[in-house]
């Protein structure tokens, strides 16, 4: 599974997890639904900021550099 696969997955399940808990938790005002958006919206913002792919190792790149 790609690395862009694998984030989109787990902020999917995040989003549903957090909505799932507000609903189960009777979240009935609109300024707490605001509220609960923006603080479950960090998690996901800085997991696609910093999980990047890992850097190609030496080897990886002789190899990329033979075949072409």
């Amino acid at each position: 599974m790609q690395l862009r696969y694998t984030k989109t997955a787990i902020i999917s399940f995040w989003v549903l997890a957090v909505a799932l808990a507000a609903l189960l938790s009777n979240v009935a005002s609109t300024s707490h639904w605001i509220i609960l958006a923006a603080l479950s919206a960090i998690p996901p913002v800085v997991l696609w900021r910093l999980w990047n792919p890992p850097v190609p190792s030496m080897s990886d790149n002789i190899r990329k550099a033979l075949r072409d």
